[in-house]
């Protein structure tokens, strides 16, 4: 089957400020890139003499060498960076549009999957035959001949091409995995997990939700572009998001065609 794979954006604006920074790693440190060298921005302190230490994100590119090689230095506030992009999250990706979009590809994967098991189950049952038919002679050949290292090394392979093709004919015959592409039931059990990943998000789990929604979901790295306009300097992030995640292990063990279940954006 072709891999399909669409994209939903996610974007949105944070007011920035200059910063002298230290690195820190947090919730978006490896997973930010600047939109003017393409370089990482990671996590960095700012300290004062009359406040707090403040964490800001900062193109590192910029910080380490300079205007030569990224004029960038547009820092933006660590939390309220974090609280956009969370935000942004749950506004514009994690909705239920989205829920209803994976369950329709989903459907459509199951229609195309239907149609090919017509075909390839009496297609595997015959090479089952054939293989099966294969190990006979060699077994009657070793019995004349005794245990010939080309033929112990011809059985081995049929073996193993025996158990590939009747996995392939139970997963095709497995009810249970079937049940599991039900329309009704996969959306309860997608909007299910985008309950449980907008929950990290209130309850300020920021490291659950970095490992658990944020790293899976990107596509790649979270792009910050730096604007400066007569209302002020903030950054524009935006990102392409894969939707993995959303239906792994919730279709068949080990299915590999729903990995690429996306939503179209």
């Amino acid at each position: 089957m072709t891999r399909n794979q669409y994209k939903r954006k996610l974007d949105g604006k944070l007011v920035g400020q200059p910063a002298y920074v230290t690195r820190k790693p947090y919730l978006l440190s490896t997973l930010l890139e600047c939109a003017v060298c393409s370089g990482p921005v990671w996590a960095t302190k700012r300290t004062g003499t009359r406040a707090q230490p403040r964490y800001y994100y900062v193109c590192t590119t910029h910080r380490t060498r300079g205007d030569r090689l990224c004029g960038n230095a547009l820092a933006a506030p660590m939390e309220r960076l974090d609280a956009a992009v969370l935000a942004a999250m749950a506004r514009q990706v994690l909705t239920p549009d989205l829920v209803d979009d994976v369950v329709h590809r989903v459907v459509e994967l199951r229609t195309a999957a239907r149609t090919h098991q017509a075909t390839a189950r009496p297609r595997l049952e015959s090479d089952l035959r054939r293989t099966q038919g294969e190990l006979r002679r060699y077994a009657e050949a070793i019995a004349i001949s005794g245990p010939l290292p080309a033929l112990l090394e011809a059985i081995r392979t049929r073996e193993q091409r025996r158990g590939e093709l009747e996995e392939q004919i139970r997963r095709h015959g497995d009810s249970a995995w079937a049940d599991a592409w039900q329309p009704d039931e996969l959306r309860r059990k997608i909007q299910a997990r985008v309950d449980d990943w907008l929950g990290l998000f209130t309850r300020g789990q920021e490291e659950q939700a970095r490992e658990m929604v944020l790293r899976p979901l990107l596509a790649r790295r979270i792009v910050l572009t730096p604007r400066v306009t007569p209302a002020g300097r903030f950054y524009k992030f935006d990102a392409l998001l894969s939707f993995d995640a959303l239906v792994t292990g919730l279709i068949g063990a080990g299915d590999r065609r729903v990995v690429t279940v996306v939503p179209p954006g």
